[in-house]
């Protein structure tokens, strides 16, 4: 069993994510916003963390450096999902990183699912 931790502030998205990530291998938890969202990855310690940017409060970014400087939580491997192009002063954190992605919205369902895969170690899921 693999845990997801998405945290996005638009209820749509989680739900259309909800839907395109439901498998039985998967369990999946999610956050409306960075502090909830932070709370929860601490508490889940998931295997995969999958963020929106632009949340009120705390930001994915705010989110994400958290997530890297927790020493029990700064491998897991970060999905940033988002209709922001990327910032090039992040761009480097991403660029052939094994454990980031940058994702813009809207998003090819079956090329995230694949990435997905790759980022959870290469497990056949919905293949």
């Amino acid at each position: 069993m693999y845990s997801v931790v998405m945290v996005d502030d638009h209820r749509e998205i989680s739900q259309l994510l909800g839907i395109v990530l439901r498998h039985p291998a998967l369990d999946l938890h999610v956050a409306e916003d960075g502090f909830e969202g932070l709370r929860l990855i601490r508490q889940v310690q998931p295997d995969l963390v999958m963020l929106d940017v632009m949340m009120p409060g705390m930001s994915g970014w705010e989110v994400y450096d958290a997530v890297r400087a927790d020493p029990a939580l700064g491998e897991t491997p970060i999905i940033i999902l988002t209709v922001v192009p990327e910032q090039a002063g992040r761009r480097h954190r991403f660029t052939d990183s094994a454990r980031d992605l940058y994702v813009t919205k809207p998003f090819d369902t079956l090329i995230l699912r694949r990435e997905i895969e790759r980022m959870l170690g290469g497990v056949s899921l919905w293949r």
